[in-house]
C-alpha cells in the first residue's frame, strides 16, 4: 500500500494537484519526507502524536512550542502543516528557496511566496469521536479541488494555466 501511496502522491506532483495527507499517509512521509519535500500543494492533518513523529524525523526541536507547525512547514520547503490539537494551528512557510522547486511551470516565483500562521481555539465537543480528522481531512480537500476549480476557470476565468498570464479572463 506504502508502494502505491508513492506512485499516487509523485503522479499529483507531476500533475500540479493538490493532495491532503492524513494517517498512514503521515507514516510514510515521516519515513520519506523528500517524497513532499517542497511540495507547496501538499497539506498534511497530523494529529498530537503523528506530528510529534513527524517533527522528531525532521529534526525539530522538542523545546519549540509556539512556532513548531512553522517550523515543520519550512523544513518541508513549504508544505501546508493543519496540526490538529487543543489549538489547531495550520501553518505554512514557503518562502525558502527550496520551495521553488516545485512551482507549476511560468508561476510567478514571488507571488507563491507565502509565510502564515493560524490558530483556531475555538473549544469543541469534550470528547472527539472516531472519524473527525476524516471529515477534516475531506472538507480540506474539497476546498482545495474547488480552489483547482477556480484556477481552471471553472468560474469565468482562469488564475493560472500555462497559456495565459493571471488573473486573465477565460471569455475575453
Amino acid at each position: 500500500m506504502q508502494s502505491l501511496a508513492k506512485t499516487a502522491i509523485h503522479l499529483a506532483r507531476k500533475a500540479g494537484i493538490f493532495i491532503v495527507l492524513d494517517a498512514d499517509a503521515l507514516y510514510l512521509i515521516a519515513n520519506e519526507p523528500s517524497l513532499i519535500h517542497g511540495y507547496t500543494r501538499a497539506v498534511l492533518t497530523p494529529n498530537i502524536s503523528e506530528f510529534k513523529r513527524l517533527s522528531d524525523k525532521l529534526g525539530v526541536d522538542p523545546d519549540t512550542v509556539e512556532n513548531r507547525a512553522e517550523c515543520v512547514s519550512r523544513r518541508l520547503g513549504g508544505v501546508t502543516v493543519l496540526q490538529k490539537g487543543p489549538k489547531d494551528i495550520i501553518a505554512t512557510d514557503s518562502t525558502g528557496e527550496e520551495a521553488e522547486k516545485s512551482l507549476l511551470k511560468g508561476a510567478d516565483k514571488e507571488s507563491e511566496k507565502a509565510k502564515e500562521v493560524v490558530q483556531v481555539d475555538i473549544p469543541g465537543g469534550l470528547k472527539r469521536c472516531g472519524g473527525q480528522g476524516d471529515i477534516l481531512s475531506g472538507a480540506v480537500g474539497t476546498f482545495m479541488a474547488w480552489g483547482k476549480c477556480y484556477e481552471n476557470g471553472a468560474f469565468g476565468y482562469v488564475f493560472f494555466s500555462e497559456t495565459s498570464s493571471p488573473l486573465s479572463f477565460a471569455n475575453s
